[in-house]
């Protein structure tokens, strides 16, 4: 990958504390790209803010990690993978966001390395998958300089106030 990190960046795994953090950045995430995500703002905005501390705490075989400038969290990326024998071999990326006063200074990329490492630390993850808005060049640029290939697409993965998009479907072997 061509761009390094600001190295005001700093990258780690939000754990429940970060819960009122994580909630604020996921509801500007949805407010400012909803074609980015399968959840929308008026979804989410309801839930009770214990709903997101308990997001973070990795019962359910996930993970975040957040994207910090000083004491701000400016981004977000999540892995899931299911330990499910016929299925483990693959874990899922979701939730990417970079707020966009952050963007350009390396906080995906640095994201991505986080949760790329993190990956090949789990017992028997071969691959990686995300599914990508098409037409959303500088998130698919990243994906592809983290390594991710496009294997399909699928028409009209979600339509977003009666317009439909359709979704690149990239994995990376780890």
């Amino acid at each position: 990958m061509n761009v390094a990190p600001d190295s005001e960046v700093q990258v780690r795994p939000l754990t429940p504390p970060d819960g009122p953090l994580y909630r604020e950045l996921r509801l500007a995430a949805l407010q400012d790209s909803p074609s980015a995500f399968a959840s929308s703002y008026e979804e989410e905005e309801p839930r009770p803010p214990e709903h997101f501390s308990e997001r973070l705490a990795g019962k359910d075989q996930s993970r975040v990690f957040g994207a910090f400038l000083g004491e701000r969290l400016v981004g977000m990326v999540g892995l899931y993978w299911q330990p499910r024998p016929k299925l483990r071999h693959k874990a899922h990326v979701w939730g990417v966001f970079v707020r966009p006063e952050a963007r350009g200074r390396g906080c995906g990329r640095a994201l991505f390395v986080a949760l790329i490492d993190y990956a090949r630390s789990l017992d028997g993850v071969r691959y990686l998958h995300l599914g990508v808005s098409v037409g959303n060049v500088p998130a698919t640029r990243l994906y592809e300089a983290c390594g991710f290939e496009t294997y399909g697409v699928e028409p009209v993965a979600l339509v977003v106030d009666g317009e439909d998009y359709d979704e690149a479907l990239m994995a990376l072997k780890l």
